[in-house]
């Protein structure tokens, strides 16, 4: 009930808004209704030879449609003499429309009297620009008592045939139909028109209180914001903090003040300007080429920009944010550091020689970037950089590897001093990590690990008798490494590099004789290994769909596997991905200067060449050229030779062949034991 009458309450109250008009006319309404009325008097005036010319046509007389004309403007001609208020002459001229209306269907007796109707609707649309719904009101009640009476006193007045009553309530219906939508348009017309002026008091007012609100955020907000034209000039509205971080500075460009900052920033943000102003190339594009960060007062700047349009959706400037980062960029590296530590213990615990290794090796690195860091070595120390790079994001250490791949992309420009600068940085930052990992885990120690297979067999066979010497002999191998366990690690790093690439989980295969491998002698090349491992993960294995089209299990394999044969070691990396498209090779390799190969060892030896890649884009995983240099680099220093078999959409193997591998070079073959 009560919300019946809250409903009730709410329809009566909105009724009298629209038919209840302000009581004040302002300057703007009464000029605008004085214009309104005169133009109205000039309408019916112009009417009067129209309705002559209807008169003599329908043959009611063009005399009488002047005598019955100029009565009925006698009305409005006297309200616009006598009246002051110019709504009270405006509802006199509702009333004249509706007579007009009257007198022209009167003359237009005849086949076509029906049609002369129209102009009553007509004229009732038209009275919707007083902007006052009483106007439409006066109009419909004149025409509704105009079709009653003259109905019963002139029928031939109204209609031109025998009509009923109820023609005459049709009629009416549709006066009324019109009239609620005239009278919605009027006062639409009114509160968006003309009462123009209290719209733009009231906006004025509304944006003075937005202007106020927006200071007192621009006083408060932590962020440095602040508008520029696409002529670099800054607006005098800003926020508090700009004039706080760059005090003093004069200028009212963007420009001076990245130049407060660093000299180079500020020409860099007019290049980029320059070409916004050219729109030669996409927004998007243009945005990217400005400075996004700089250090300012020791702390770390996050630029940001929003574009800024116009109506018409040109470009007109930007809405520039500046953001200190400084704490947030604190709090990420102490949260990954963190995580890094969880994945280093954990890959400790998992595999503590082989981490142990790692870090031996990635240590030499960077004690060999720190200590010969000269343009004379650039591709060992590119070398160098590739291996740490692979390495250190196989085991977790990912802002060691990003390091290292920045240092890559500069070391590819120039060896200046920024890349000097770069350097170091990492070699610091590789320090830091090593000294808070030294003091929880003794890097040095060396342990020996047996497997529970290797422990049941020793036992036995002491227990079956087997000689003292072949017992002896085996014990002393432990501290030599088992080749199974390398192509273990190797399985498990394709696995995490495989799941990094988005290629999801691998059959890995791993084959190995029993073959024991001297540890210092070997480590590097098993590290170089891993560039191998990376392009048959990167540029072989195809993604899931590409291998379901061409009929291929969607799961990829990847063979690791070690035989000895007459004292000779076979090392193979086995994938069944794409193949090598030598054609695209030959042709980076003629981009390069280099010649066609004349056979099949020559077409091989491409891969290996320094900085020639096959890959159209270098990637953090490959597309440098520099891995598989690497690799050969290795494998060179232990005497050995390098063999690629390959087919285009089955894969590809590479094979590493060491001849002479005996006890003497730190390698071990178990014997057989004459108890078994």
């Amino acid at each position: 009930m009560s919300e019946r009458i809250i409903e009730t309450g709410t329809l009566r109250s909105r009724l009298a808004h629209t038919f209840r008009m302000p009581d004040e006319i302002t300057p703007f309404e009464h000029k605008y209704l004085g214009r309104m009325n005169r133009i109205t008097c000039w309408f019916f005036l112009a009417n009067i030879p129209v309705f002559m010319l209807v008169g003599w046509w329908h043959e009611t007389g063009a005399g009488m449609a002047l005598g019955l004309s100029l009565v009925t403007l006698l009305g409005p001609l006297i309200a616009s003499r006598t009246l002051s208020n110019p709504r009270h002459i405006s509802i006199i001229h509702g009333i004249t429309s509706m007579c007009m209306g009257g007198v022209l269907v009167h003359l237009g007796q005849g086949p076509m009297q029906i049609e002369m109707h129209f102009y009553f609707f007509i004229l009732l649309a038209m009275l919707a620009m007083f902007g006052n719904p009483m106007v439409i009101v006066a109009a419909a009640a004149t025409v509704s008592l105009h079709h009653l009476v003259v109905y019963f006193l002139l029928p031939s007045s109204v209609f031109n045939y025998d009509a009923s009553v109820w023609v005459v309530m049709v009629h009416a219906l549709f006066v009324v139909i019109e009239s609620v939508a005239a009278i919605f348009l009027a006062r639409s017309f009114f509160d968006n028109v003309i009462g123009l002026e209290k719209i733009v008091q009231k906006r004025t007012e509304q944006l003075v209180a937005k202007n106020r609100d927006l200071r007192l955020v621009l006083d408060n907000v932590a962020q440095a914001l602040m508008t520029v034209n696409l002529d670099g000039e800054l607006s005098t509205e800003r926020s508090a903090v700009v004039n706080q971080w760059f005090e003093g500075v004069e200028g009212d460009r963007l420009s001076d003040l990245l130049a407060y900052a660093d000299a180079d920033l500020a020409e860099w943000f007019e290049l980029g300007l320059e070409s916004l102003r050219d729109g030669f190339l996409p927004f998007e594009l243009c945005i990217e080429q400005l400075p996004s960060s700089f250090d300012l007062d020791g702390k770390r700047i996050r630029v940001d920009y929003t574009p800024l349009f116009s109506p018409t959706g040109e470009l007109e400037g930007m809405l520039v944010m500046m953001s200190d980062i400084s704490a947030r960029l604190r709090q990420e590296r102490l949260e990954r550091e963190q995580r890094e530590f969880v994945t280093l213990f954990s890959k400790l615990q998992e595999d503590r020689v082989g981490f142990l290794e790692f870090f031996s090796e990635v240590n030499a690195i960077m004690e060999r970037l720190e200590q010969d860091f000269i343009p004379e070595r650039l591709t060992e120390i590119l070398r160098d950089v590739h291996t740490a790079k692979g390495n250190c994001a196989l085991f977790g250490l990912d802002s060691i590897s990003e390091g290292c791949h920045e240092l890559e992309n500069r070391l590819t420009q120039d060896f200046d001093e920024v890349a000097s600068d770069q350097a170091h940085g990492l070699v610091e930052s590789w320090r830091e990590l090593r000294a808070r990992f030294q003091k929880l885990v003794d890097t040095s120690s060396s342990k020996i690990e047996i497997d529970d297979q290797e422990y049941a067999d020793l036992l036995r066979d002491t227990l079956a008798g087997c000689p003292h010497e072949v017992i002896a002999e085996r014990i002393r191998s432990w501290r030599l490494e088992p080749v199974k366990r390398r192509l273990e690690r190797l399985g498990e790093q394709a696995q995490g590099l495989a799941k990094r690439l988005g290629k999801g989980n691998l059959e890995i295969d791993i084959a190995s004789d029993n073959v024991r491998l001297e540890p210092e002698r070997w480590r590097s090349f098993w590290t170089s290994l891993v560039h191998v491992l990376r392009n048959a993960i990167d540029h072989g294995i195809e993604p899931s769909n590409v291998r379901l089209d061409r009929g291929k299990s969607p799961v990829g394999r990847i063979t690791l596997s070690a035989a000895v044969v007459k004292n000779s070691l076979s090392v193979s990396v086995a994938d069944d991905g794409n193949g090598i498209d030598w054609s695209q090779l030959k042709q980076r390799a003629r981009e390069r200067g280099i010649a066609d190969p004349r056979d099949d060892a020559e077409l091989a030896a491409l891969l290996f060449i320094d900085g020639l890649s096959s890959r159209d884009e270098v990637s953090e995983i490959s597309g440098r050229g520099v891995g598989m240099a690497a690799v050969l680099e290795q494998c060179n220093a232990l005497g050995g030779q390098i063999s690629v078999e390959t087919t285009l959409g089955e894969g590809t193997a590479v094979v590493f062949e060491f001849p002479s591998i005996t006890s003497e070079g730190g390698s071990f073959f178990p014997e057989t034991c004459a108890a078994e």
